[in-house]
Parts: C-alpha cells; sequence; structure tokens
C-alpha cells in the first residue's frame, strides 16, 4: 500500500508555489520598475532628511531661519515643475508607443532649449528682486537669495530631462539621477558650510545638486539629445497648453487637499496644539511620499497603452495594490504605537487624547491612492477625475471649517473625503470601460 505525501512534502510544495509565484510576479517589468524607484524614492528621502539634520547642526540660528525661508522658495517652484515634467512624460510615452524616436528628439530639445531661456529669465526675475526680498524677509544680505535665483536655472531644465526619462520608462536611470541630486546637495552643503559660507553655502548646495542631476540625465538620454533630426515633433502649442493646464488644476487641487488640513487647524487651534498636530501630519506624510514611486511608474506605462489602444487596468489595479499594503501596514503601526512613534520621531510624548496619529495615516493612506487615480486618469486623458478634485477641495474646506471641535475630528473630516474621492475614481473609472481596448498582458 503507498503512503501518502508527508507533511514536509506538502509544505515544501507550498513554498515552491508561493516562490514561483514570486518571482513571476517580480519578472513583470512593472513591478521591477516600481521597486527601483520605491527604493530611489526612499534613500533620496533620507538623505533629504540628512541634509537638513545637517544644516540645522551646522548653521547658526540665523543662517538655518534663511536656508528654510529661501527653500520654502524653491519648493514652490519644484511643485509646480511637477506639472511640467508630467506633461513631458505624458507626450514622450506616446512617442515611444507609436516609435517616433524623430519626432521625440525634436520635442526634447526644443524643451530643454525653451526651459533654458524660461529658467534663465525666472533667475534673472529674483535677481532683480533679490535685495527687497532680502529686506522683506529680515536677511542681512541679498547673496542667498542671489545663490538662489541660480538655483531657478537648473530646477526648470531638470523637467525636460526627468519627464523625458519618466516617458522612456528609464527608472533605474531616473532613480540614480534622483539619488545623485541628493548625494551631491548633502555632500556639497556640509562642505561648504564647513568652510564658513554658512546660509549661503547650505543654498549654494542646491543648484549644484540639481545641475547634477540635469547633466547626468543628458547623459543617460544620450543621442536622443545630441544627434540632429529634420523631423518636427508636432505636438500643438494649444494642445500643450491644454494638456498642462488640466494637469495643473489637478496636481495643485491634490496639494491643497493634502495640506488643507495644517492651515486649518492653524487658525483654530492655539500655536502650541497647532504644533503637535504638524508633527502628527509630518509622520502622516510619510504615508503618501512612500508609495508614491509606484504611481510614477504607473503614468507613462498607462499613457503608452493609452496611445496603442491597449488596456491598463491590469496597471492600475497593481498599483493601487503595491500603494495599499505599505499605507495600511503604517497605519496599522500608528494606530497601535502612537506613543513610541512620536517619542522615536520627535522625542516629545503623546499630547493626544484621541487616536488622532492613527486618524491621520487613515486618511493620507486615501489620498495616496487618490493619487494613483489621478496619474492613471491624467495618462489616459480622462480629466473628470480632475474637476472633481477640484470640486471636493471646497467641499474638504467648508467641511474642515464646520467640523474641527477636536483634532480627531480634523483628522476625521479628511479621511471621509479621501474615501469620497476614491469611490468617484471607482465610479468614473467603470463609466469608462465601455471604450474597447485591446487586452494585454501586464509589462
Amino acid at each position: 500500500m503507498g503512503e501518502g505525501p508527508t507533511s514536509s512534502g506538502v509544505a515544501k510544495g507550498a513554498l515552491n508555489a508561493i516562490w514561483t509565484r514570486l518571482w513571476s510576479l517580480l519578472a513583470r517589468a512593472g513591478l521591477r520598475h516600481g521597486l527601483v524607484m520605491f527604493a530611489a524614492t526612499s534613500l533620496t528621502n533620507v538623505l533629504d532628511y540628512a541634509y537638513n539634520v545637517a544644516m540645522g547642526r551646522l548653521l547658526s540660528a540665523e543662517g538655518y531661519g534663511v536656508l528654510t525661508a529661501l527653500n520654502a522658495i524653491l519648493q514652490i517652484v519644484a511643485v509646480s515643475m511637477v506639472v511640467g515634467s508630467t506633461v513631458v512624460a505624458r507626450y514622450t510615452a506616446e512617442f515611444v508607443a507609436r516609435e517616433q524616436s524623430g519626432q521625440m528628439g525634436s520635442f526634447v530639445r526644443e524643451g530643454l532649449r525653451k526651459t533654458l531661456l524660461w529658467g534663465g529669465g525666472a533667475a534673472l526675475a529674483l535677481a532683480l528682486a533679490s535685495g527687497p526680498l532680502a529686506r522683506l524677509l529680515q536677511i542681512p544680505s541679498a547673496m542667498p537669495v542671489l545663490v538662489a535665483a541660480v538655483a531657478l536655472v537648473p530646477m526648470v531644465v531638470k523637467l525636460v530631462t526627468v519627464g523625458t526619462l519618466q516617458g522612456q520608462q528609464k527608472f533605474t536611470a531616473l532613480g540614480i539621477t534622483h539619488v545623485s541630486q541628493a548625494v551631491l546637495r548633502l555632500a556639497m552643503g556640509v562642505l561648504l558650510v564647513y568652510l564658513g559660507l554658512d546660509a549661503v553655502g547650505a543654498l549654494a548646495a542646491v543648484p549644484i545638486g540639481v545641475a547634477g542631476n540635469v547633466l547626468l540625465g543628458i547623459v543617460f538620454l544620450g543621442a536622443l539629445v545630441w544627434r540632429p533630426t529634420d523631423v518636427a515633433h508636432r505636438v500643438s502649442a494649444p494642445d500643450l497648453a491644454r494638456y498642462a493646464g488640466v494637469t495643473t488644476i489637478g496636481v495643485v487641487s491634490f496639494a491643497a487637499l493634502t495640506n488643507m488640513d495644517a492651515l486649518i487647524v492653524k487658525h483654530f487651534y492655539t500655536p502650541t496644539q497647532a504644533g503637535h498636530y504638524a508633527l502628527a501630519l509630518t509622520l502622516g506624510k510619510i504615508v503618501i511620499f512612500m508609495p508614491a514611486a509606484f504611481a510614477q511608474v504607473l503614468f507613462p506605462k498607462s499613457a503608452q497603452r493609452h496611445a496603442q489602444q491597449r488596456d491598463s487596468s491590469r496597471l492600475l489595479w497593481l498599483s493601487l495594490a503595491a500603494t495599499l499594503v505599505p499605507c495600511v501596514g503604517l497605519a496599522v503601526l500608528y494606530f497601535a504605537l502612537p506613543d513610541l512613534i512620536l517619542r522615536f520621531a520627535f522625542g516629545v510624548a503623546n499630547p493626544f487624547g484621541q487616536p488622532v496619529l492613527g486618524l491621520i495615516a487613515l486618511a493620507m493612506t486615501g489620498y495616496a491612492l487618490v493619487n494613483v487615480w489621478l496619474n492613471y486618469f491624467l495618462s489616459v486623458e480622462r480629466s473628470g477625475f480632475v474637476y472633481a478634485l477640484s470640486v471636493c477641495l471646497v467641499v474638504q474646506f467648508v467641511a474642515l471649517a464646520l467640523f474641527h471641535a477636536s483634532l480627531a475630528q480634523v483628522a476625521i473630516v479628511v479621511a471621509v473625503c479621501s474615501a469620497g474621492l476614491l469611490l468617484f475614481a471607482g465610479l468614473w473609472f467603470y463609466l469608462g470601460m465601455s471604450r474597447p481596448r485591446i487586452e494585454e498582458g501586464y509589462v
């Protein structure tokens, strides 16, 4: 009489099946790209944090105040550049889908020329205003403002190199440029401040880092930049402006939705309470930023498939799943261990009598998923969701103005608004399912 399978054999077979499934998932280019960008983004965030900590320790109190004030201006520019890089990525993905390398090269070279001029113009304008701006911000010298002005040139040009690499799905190269920028900024910032340049040295590290990003990006783009072609890209200015306008509404609305609660709390609560909420919100933002790489990978892949009339829903669902898993993990930790997390991150005891930290993480989980939907709908040119964001912006503002009896209630309002957007996103997606697509596997 033969023996049945042993328990160890069953377990080994189950482990082999799991390993085979995991290897199959990792073999898919989309997931590999997502993991590459996740790793690069995480390392970049760590290096950025190290830069801020190092500057906080090395600079004088006055110098760190100057750095913070001018960095705030540069951050506004950086956010606006996200719109530009998204637009470049969309058109690049279409060129790739249609195998129009000549037109893509023409588009990229024209973009580099124009952004160099725009960046130079912006830098000149800020330089001319450096004196009055320094007095307005109570900066004793105009030199830090002039250094910040220099940073505008590579920051504007960067939108072309970053957007092109994203559109071409060269995510390893894109990740390397991000990390290199952070490394250069940290190294040069420490060196220049150590040499006695104080805030000027800390700020000078910014254009050096961004310029390194741009130059490395140009190297990765290679012949696309250097090889001349007589082929016109045929991207019309009205079409470019229309898509840029829609993208701007989406990006700005999303940024406002995820930052509005801090302003509401600052208005209605004491400075101490607002400061405590800001600490919790800083930790909550990790929930959005940590998985954002998956949305960045989704965008060009979905845009390419859209140009080829191919279905990209599998990309969408995998991106949503990859975003949801780490977000839920962090939210659970924030609900379970708020005291430990706040002490570890900021060295303060938990000031909340309610699960504020966990509720903020829940709200940010919703908006992390909204970010995936936003990238998907922008990639397939369905602007209805973008306008839904702007409507939700008004709704969330009114709701927060009416319901802010406690900090927990503030977080709940944000969570409910994000849930409403997710519900609308699913509905909007299924309403568009009637459009014919060629089914393809995930790549």
